[in-house]
């Protein structure tokens, strides 16, 4: 409060003329400061006026205990939301590993159908090629052997590709997890729920709590998560309302006393 304030507050100061003095001394009386003068501007004389006394420490402990449900409400909210968000992380997380294996089995399935259907036609091939060489009676020409030879380096040319084309889909499928598992690890991370290791956790224990949420205060390098983040500013509001509680618990109780005072006087 201000030396003002407390001068309109408690009459006992309005002879005060130094500031730094009023406050001084309303500080080393706890809050309690000067009753004020025995006498009314109505004339009684004799009559006691009663100090003012307020108790600031008892006043916001009553606050924050009438705060602390609803806030612990909130919390919980949260950390449900979060578990709420995380299961259905999960789930996309299972199915879109699903969809993409199946579609990378079934790709290979394809490729793998391709290439047994080309080796049937390439052997039925293989043998028109040398009934035909042999019926022109080039069963031991060269022009039989490079045409055979061309034919099987084409046709291993062709398996060849069909190879690349399942090896990239199982490589996709793998890069697909990686990706995939890595926006999940980035998001558990935030939460605090993602199980790490580093020089001053080397248990890698990130996320001890029972609900999983790191709420404990331990943070990976200059990162703090989520959970934490938002416990913090949840007491910290629930300070800031126990103190506005407090302070209107004291306006309350200043005018009451106001009121008191002026019924003894008048």
């Amino acid at each position: 409060m201000t030396a003002d304030q407390i001068k309109a507050q408690f009459p006992g100061y309005s002879s005060w003329n130094d500031p730094n003095a009023i406050v001084a001394d309303f500080n080393a009386t706890g809050g309690a400061g000067k009753g004020g003068s025995s006498s009314s501007s109505g004339g009684q004389i004799g009559v006691s006026i009663p100090s003012f006394s307020f108790n600031w420490d008892e006043a916001t402990k009553n606050a924050l205990t009438e705060l602390t449900p609803y806030y612990e409400k909130l919390l919980s909210m949260y950390k449900g939301d979060i578990a709420l968000a995380k299961q259905h992380m999960d789930q996309d997380y299972e199915r879109g590993l699903r969809v993409q294996s199946e579609k990378t089995d079934t790709g290979i399935a394809d490729v793998n159908a391709t290439k047994a259907e080309r080796n049937r036609k390439f052997k039925i091939a293989l043998g028109d090629l040398d009934q035909t060489m042999n019926a022109r009676g080039l069963t031991t020409s060269g022009i039989k052997t490079n045409e055979i030879s061309k034919s099987t380096a084409d046709e291993k040319y062709q398996q060849g590709l069909l190879d690349n084309q399942a090896r990239d889909l199982t490589k996709g499928l793998e890069y697909y997890k990686e990706d995939l598992g890595a926006t999940r690890d980035a998001q558990l991370e935030k939460w605090g729920m993602k199980t790490v290791s580093d020089a001053n956790n080397p248990t890698g224990q990130y996320a001890p709590s029972n609900d999983g949420l790191n709420t404990t205060g331990y943070s990976v390098g200059n990162y703090t998560p989520e959970p934490v983040q938002k416990q913090t500013e949840l007491e910290r509001q629930k300070q800031l309302d126990a103190q506005t509680k407090a302070e209107n618990a004291y306006n309350r109780a200043v005018t009451l006393w106001q009121t008191q005072v002026q019924q003894l006087t008048s």
